[in-house]
């Protein structure tokens, strides 16, 4: 991850403040274990949609180049952003990234069921498809 430092040890002071973030506002302390194993849980729904995606393959709709990248983000985030967490957990390089995966992770969320709503009103009838 690059950061818009000057030099690297202002760059590993901010990563080391922004790891510790949980441990320096004690009032947050309680959500740290249920933030792990809500962390835990969405990893392994992640990897059972994954293998059912990949059963269904065949049955999936034609799409276009982007709509298939952003599935592709979709189930890439899927798997980062618990991977980032527990990386942090250890201090590893990775977990820096925690807090950046799961905001874009939002964002394609939103996105995705943003474009479901709008392909929803042309008609498209994919609400029905998805469930």
């Amino acid at each position: 991850m690059h950061l818009p430092f000057s030099d690297e040890k202002s760059a590993a002071k901010v990563k080391c403040q922004h790891t510790l973030a949980w441990h320096l506002n004690g009032s947050l302390k309680f959500l740290i274990a249920p933030h792990k194993a809500v962390g835990v849980l969405l990893l392994l729904l992640a990897a059972v949609r994954f293998v059912w995606a990949l059963r269904n393959l065949r049955r999936r709709p034609a799409g276009s180049l982007k709509v298939k990248l952003g599935h592709l983000a979709l189930y890439a985030l899927m798997f980062a952003v618990p991977a980032s967490g527990m990386a942090r957990q250890f201090q590893a390089p990775l977990g820096v990234a925690h807090g950046a995966l799961a905001f874009a992770l939002l964002l394609l969320i939103v996105g995705h069921v943003g474009m479901a709503l709008v392909h929803q009103r042309k008609g498209e009838q994919i609400l029905q498809r998805m469930m």
